[in-house]
């Protein structure tokens, strides 16, 4: 009679607690938000990750600088594309076809390090599930560009051209 009356609370115990586990695995839970991907914009780039641990917070945080970096490595094609144009500009006008050594090195210093935090990335979406003991993370953060490319951006983008623009003209007198 003991025996029965503990597998019956065994039973008991396990089917309460199997609600609470969340199995399904990492390929079945990835959420539509992922598998359909926005395309970034102008004025918006959305970062993603998938990320996977035995630790959840260490999945969540990876994950979450994993989907900033990808969003201000959008950023960073931004800064590079203003730049070009800006600096072809100034090639233009002062009759140099080519001014690429100028461009790479204005965009360096104007380029945002991936290392730092991403104080300006908001997480819109995070969904979690457990695959074979990993805890498997998706991330989406959401970056709106005008945070980076503000008119701090464009002074100092401006002090750096100015400083190309007399080199440029240097070259232009020899």
């Amino acid at each position: 009679m003991k025996k029965a009356l503990l597998l019956i609370c065994g039973v008991i115990f396990f089917a309460g607690c199997a609600n609470r586990l969340n199995t399904t695995r990492g390929s079945d839970c990835e959420p539509k938000w992922f598998e359909n991907q926005h395309e970034s914009i102008e004025g918006v780039v959305y970062g993603y990750s998938r990320e996977q641990s035995r630790n959840s917070s260490l999945a969540t945080t990876k994950g979450l600088a994993r989907a900033q970096a990808d969003a201000l490595t959008q950023i960073n094609q931004f800064i590079d594309n203003d730049v070009r144009v800006a600096i072809e500009e100034l090639g233009a006008e002062a009759g140099k076809e080519s001014a690429e050594d100028y461009r790479e090195v204005t965009t360096n210093t104007l380029k945002i390090s991936l290392k730092d935090n991403c104080s300006n990335c908001v997480r819109v979406n995070y969904e979690d599930c457990e695959e074979d003991g990993y805890v498997i993370v998706y991330t989406k953060v959401k970056v709106n560009v005008s945070n980076y490319m503000n008119q701090e951006y464009m002074d100092k983008r401006d002090i750096l051209l100015e400083k190309s623009e007399s080199l440029l003209d240097d070259l232009k007198k020899d």
